[in-house]
């Protein structure tokens, strides 16, 4: 080989690996840039499934689709993401439930974790303590002042111990009126889980729920049982009492003795009597406070029911000396209600009887019945008697509430009357009331609705609101 061959030879093999080289280097750059693109569409395709988890119904693009050495990882991440996406929805359904729920709470409830920061409050917390939800996040003695419910909910936290307390507070109803209302607050701390030895022997909880609830109206109502089994006890005890004395008395010497056996038995009569009106009033009571005992009310006229009711007392009161007027224009009297005639007559009987019976000898009663409003009639029993104490007016409706009690005992009431007045009243759908001045008398009244328009009535006050 010549030396120009070789040259040649040389220039020529320099070239071709120059060129080997460059292709080379040029089919790595190439490999890189496709491997690089491989990672970011990976990326971009992993991405897009993670923000679709929540949205179940936008399909998932496949992740199979990138090879090399993400084809493992995608065949997994294809795998688990659908599944991660049903575990989500599933996450999700179960919040809303719970939110739900505790939306639809009477009680309110509150969640603490560990430091006492309020991690939850359902819409019932705000009236019954205060906490909104805007509060999340702030330590507990931040968004209430109540230190009894501070010190039960850090006894919960620090010592891992349930509390059921009752707690009177200071409230404002829903008109704004200050009272104290009775809370029943239940604290039951949060357990740790899969905490160390250690910290669970420590009885430190991670955290408290706190549920809260009104119990105010059902203690009344507790009150009211208790009141009414302790009050008809004794009214019970009493007739019982008598009888058994006076016929203990006629068995042991009175009943072969002219002088005594006849009043003795005319006694046990008497508290008989009193005895049965007092079932009779309890019975018809629990019949209207349950609901069980519905009159059928029909379009009556009010006069003759009037009328009747008024004669049937004028020969106690005529024996006492009380003056007893019935006071009905004839339009008025001619008109219809809607009330059922045997209610008419209950409640009637009650309010005239209480006005003759504590009316004084000498005295006056006057029944009248008066437009009201339209579509309403007015029926009012006035007496001269010794009126009712102002502190008393508005208990004189309640069960066996009697303003003097003695005397009420000695002229043989059962404390039921007003009462049964009242639901018969509410049944029809009209207000009862009262005024009264101490040493003046008093006045009882009551609404009834007109049926159509069967008589005229003047303008009045409101409708359903008494003067």
């Amino acid at each position: 080989m010549t030396a120009t061959e070789f040259v040649h030879f040389w220039i020529g093999s320099l070239i071709g690996g120059l060129a080997v080289g460059f292709l080379w280097l040029a089919s790595r750059r190439l490999d890189i840039l496709r491997k690089r693109r491989q990672n970011i569409d990976f990326r971009r395709a992993l991405w897009t499934n993670l923000e679709r988890l929540h949205a179940p119904d936008t399909p998932l693009p496949s992740l199979r689709r990138h090879k090399a050495e993400m084809e493992a990882i995608a065949a997994i991440l294809d795998e688990w993401l659908p599944r991660l996406r049903a575990d989500h929805a599933d996450t999700i359904r179960q919040l809303r439930q719970m939110r739900i729920v505790l939306d639809s709470m009477t009680e309110g409830v509150l969640a603490i974790d560990d430091r006492m920061r309020l991690i939850l409050a359902n819409p019932a917390a705000a009236p019954l303590l205060g906490v909104e939800q805007e509060g999340l996040g702030r330590l507990l003695p931040e968004l209430i002042r109540h230190s009894s419910i501070l010190e039960y909910a850090h006894d919960a936290v620090e010592r891992c111990r349930p509390h059921e307390v009752e707690i009177p507070l200071n409230l404002r109803d829903a008109i704004g009126r200050l009272g104290v209302r009775i809370l029943e607050v239940r604290i039951t701390p949060i357990r740790p889980r899969g905490e160390s030895a250690a910290v669970i022997a420590s009885g430190r909880a991670a955290g408290a729920v706190l549920v809260v609830q009104d119990v105010t109206e059902l203690r009344r109502l507790e009150r009211l049982r208790q009141d009414f089994v302790t009050n008809a006890s004794h009214e019970l005890k009493t007739p019982l009492a008598s009888i058994k004395l006076y016929a203990e008395s006629l068995l042991d010497w009175a009943l072969e003795d002219p002088g005594h056996n006849r009043a003795f038995v005319e006694r046990i009569e008497e508290q008989a009597d009193r005895l049965t009106n007092l079932v009779s009033d309890m019975l018809a009571l629990s019949k209207l406070e349950s609901g069980s005992d519905v009159y059928r009310h029909v379009p009556t006229a009010i006069g003759p029911i009037l009328r009747s009711r008024v004669a049937s007392y004028r020969d106690r009161a005529e024996a006492k000396g009380i003056d007893l007027q019935l006071i009905a224009d004839d339009p008025v009297s001619d008109s219809k209600v809607v009330a059922a005639e045997e209610a008419l007559r209950q409640i009637l009987d009650n309010l005239i009887d209480n006005a003759v019976k504590y009316t004084p000898e000498g005295g006056h009663v006057e029944v009248a019945v008066l437009p009201y409003n339209v579509g309403w009639l007015e029926v009012t029993v006035s007496d001269s008697g010794l009126g009712i104490p102002r502190a008393d007016l508005e208990r004189v409706f309640e069960r066996f509430y009697r303003v003097d009690k003695a005397r009420s005992r000695e002229l043989g009431g059962t404390g039921l009357g007003l009462a049964i007045v009242k639901h018969m009243v509410a049944g029809i759908g009209g207000e009862v009331g009262v005024e009264s001045q101490e040493g003046h008398g008093s006045r009882f009244r009551f609404t009834l609705p007109l049926a159509g328009e069967s008589a005229p009535v003047a303008a009045g006050p409101e409708e359903g609101q008494l003067r």
